[in-house]
């Protein structure tokens, strides 16, 4: 049963952030030594109770599309207390709020939170632009009644295991693109044709963790049936054949990877081509 409440709980906080429709600056929350990011946004119950959105005379207002809320609030739990002790507005030259002259002081018991706050922990496993829908390696929620912690839950949503490849989505991204790149041999790069096209590589993982589709389109459709796409094609599959399967992920709202990967052909075809500028690294880039 209290997983299923903490599954309610997370699907609320998914739903809740997703109407932003771009990921969001989080709060911090600090716990001894440690700051960490806070997914949840504990003053927004003070400003909905006050009836408008304003903080010792500040306006709480849109700063930029990643912060709706208008401000960055920092909290800490301290003897089981939540703490608000900073309200700034504004990026490069911040505003620090005087919490003083709202609440009395510069350090100011929560007594308003009623809920769960998140706080993710560990690699992140999949970027979600909306938001705090991001997917990381493990969530620590603590719940709250008017402002003391009642209960704190520790998740960890990864099935570790030595034998597969550990869901990272930045450092899967990475170690596909190094397997394309060294598939090709300078036998291969003779036969890839010059032309005003590149490719887009889609790699895509099933619920089990092994390679379920491998793509590759031309962004140029009278190419969609060239040698180029047939040769990259190939020579992706070479290279990710006998990938080791991904470790599981036991969280609802986490997909199978999807990797995309832009191909410039010139600079396959010519890896050190440094008159152009171009590289080895820059022959295949993500998106």
């Amino acid at each position: 049963m209290k997983w299923i409440n903490i599954f309610l709980l997370l699907f609320s906080m998914v739903k809740t952030e997703a109407l932003f429709a771009t990921a969001q600056e989080p709060d911090w929350l600090v716990i001894g030594k440690d700051t960490v990011a806070l997914y949840s946004n504990p003053l927004e119950p003070y400003l909905d109770k006050k009836s408008e959105r304003t903080i010792s005379k500040h306006k709480m207002a849109m700063i930029s599309t990643g912060n709706y809320r208008g401000y960055i609030a920092t909290w800490l739990l301290e003897h089981d207390s939540l703490f608000l002790v900073r309200v700034n507005i504004g990026h490069d030259d911040p505003v620090y709020v005087n919490l003083s002259e709202e609440f009395g002081s510069n350090k100011v018991f929560a007594n308003w939170v009623n809920d769960t706050i998140r706080c993710p922990q560990g690699r992140l496993l999949k970027y979600i632009h909306d938001g705090y829908a991001s997917i990381y390696e493990k969530d620590n929620l603590y719940a709250f009644n008017q402002g003391r912690l009642t209960s704190v839950k520790n998740i960890n949503y990864v099935e570790y295991d030595h034998t597969r490849i550990f869901p990272e989505e930045k450092q899967l991204r990475e170690m596909i693109r190094v397997k394309i790149m060294k598939s090709f041999n300078n036998k291969d790069r003779t036969r890839l044709q010059e032309n005003s096209s590149d490719y887009r590589l889609h790699v895509e993982f099933n619920k089990n963790g092994k390679i379920n589709l491998v793509e590759c389109t031309s962004c140029c459709p009278r190419l969609s049936r060239d040698i180029n796409r047939k040769i990259i094609k190939k020579k992706v599959k070479e290279a990710l054949r006998g990938l080791p399967k991904l470790m599981k992920v036991n969280c609802r709202w986490y997909n199978h990877p999807h990797i995309g990967m832009d191909v410039n052909v010139h600079c396959l075809k010519n890896t050190y081509d440094k008159e152009n500028g171009q590289y080895t690294k820059e022959c295949i880039g993500l998106y």
